[in-house]
Order: C-alpha cells, then structure tokens, then sequence
C-alpha cells in the first residue's frame, strides 16, 4: 500500500526531472580539448547563460545538447531519457531546439516562430523553395557543418567542416555555393587558406564597406536592415558620406 505523502513525493520528483542533462561531458578537437568534465542540469522552466570568451566551449556544448556533436564520453539525457543517436535528426528536432546567433535569426518573427523555422509544415522556407530563388537575385552562402570555433580544429577536422558544407548545400540547392561567412569571425592563417581554397570570398563579422584593395576572403560586412528597401539602398548607392556610426572602410 502506498501512502498519500508518498504518492505526492513521486508526482514532484518527476516533475522536476531535468529537461536536458549533460554529466562528464568531454569534446576535443585534435588536440584542442573545448569541453572538460562539463555537467549542466536545466529544469523545464529554466534559463541558463553559458558566459565565456571565443573558444570556451559554449558552442560546443550546445552543440551536444542539440545533437550536432557526439562527445567523446559523457552522457547527455532529455527529459530522463538517453538522447536520440546522432544521425536521428526526427528524434533530435522532437525534443531539443536551438536559434543561433544574432545573423540567424528573424526579427520580425516571435521567439517561438523563430525555433520552429524549417521544421514542418510549417516552416517558412523549404529546400524547394530556396531553390526557386533566381540566382541573379539572391546569393546563398554557406557556414560550416556543426559551428566550432574553426582555429580550434586540426587540418582534416578544419577540411570537413569548410568543405562538407558547401557539398551539401549545393547537393540540396542544385546551385552553386561559392560564398563562405566565418563562424564567430574566428580566422586564422589555416583557416584562411582553407575558405580561400574551395570559396570565391568569404565575409568576416568585421563591419565596414569594402573597397579595391580589400582581401576577398576577408570582406566586411553591412548590417542588414530591418527593412528590405533600407537594405537594398545601402548596397546599391554610394558609399554614404559621413559613413554611418560604427561604420568604416575596410582595406588590406
């Protein structure tokens, strides 16, 4: 016979089972160690902030919670459950979602509409609807696979990521990708040589407005505007004299 008290103790301890649970997590890349014994507990209801500078681990670690990276050991579990395998994206997406950074997401769009993007019926933006996109119009470029700080990765890790990419993109798209955007504007020598070996230019998180000289695998970037005509304006007049506050010419 179980007891009333006892009955309500169960209730609440499965209650508060933890949405997401990572213990003893570890990840490296070559000789790279990103995560160390990492441990989080997130409750539902909970937010958290993982607070740290380039190359702490932060990415990394979000990307074991959503099931884009497989830790070396560790064990991660959803809702008190093991996590889905890696390659069972349905089971992921079932559970876990993730918006990136700033440049990834809609600002006209709610929090919710934004985590549920490509997800569905009703997603926003389909393959095949991308890839209706006139290309003389619209210029898709490509990121990485998994998002790490690249300077991070060894020779044939930093050669996955760069390359793999753009091979599934245009697998998907059935149009060229030539164009590449550094993850967290991390570059170094390696990396530099390894975009400019399979992209025609790549955009850096600098702002600024490009000129002659300028590396084409080191561009600059102009702020989107919230309002497709601001935009548009902004690209296609002159360079704005004085340059907007925060703005400025960029040079090799």
């Amino acid at each position: 016979m179980t007891s009333a008290s006892e009955s309500d103790s169960g209730r609440r301890a499965e209650v508060r089972r933890p949405a997401a649970e990572a213990e003893a997590i570890w990840k490296s890349f070559g000789r790279t160690k990103a995560l160390q014994d990492v441990s989080v507990s997130v409750q539902p209801g909970e937010c958290h902030a993982l607070v740290g500078r380039n190359g702490a681990g932060k990415s990394t670690l979000v990307g074991v919670l959503t099931g884009l990276l497989k830790p070396d050991s560790g064990t991660v579990r959803l809702y008190g459950e093991p996590a889905p395998s890696l390659g069972d994206r349905a089971a992921w997406q079932e559970r876990v979602a993730c918006v990136y950074q700033r440049s990834m997401v809609i600002p006209s769009l709610s929090v919710g509409e934004n985590i549920f993007l490509n997800r569905g019926e009703s997603s926003l933006v389909r393959w095949h609807e991308l890839r209706r996109l006139d290309p003389r119009i619209v210029t898709i470029g490509s990121h990485t696979l998994t998002h790490p700080i690249l300077p991070s990765l060894d020779a044939s890790q930093l050669e996955n990521e760069v390359s793999e990419s753009r091979r599934i993109l245009e697998e998907k798209l059935q149009r060229p990708v030539d164009l590449f955007a550094y993850p967290n504007g991390d570059v170094n020598g390696a990396v530099h040589e390894c975009v400019r070996k399979h992209y025609r230019a790549a955009v850096s998180v600098e702002e600024g407005w490009a000129g002659p000289l300028c590396d084409l695998h080191l561009l600059p970037r102009v702020s989107g505007a919230w309002s497709a005509v601001k935009l548009a304006l902004s690209l296609h007049r002159p360079r704005p004299q004085p340059l907007a506050p925060g703005l400025r010419p960029i040079f090799a």
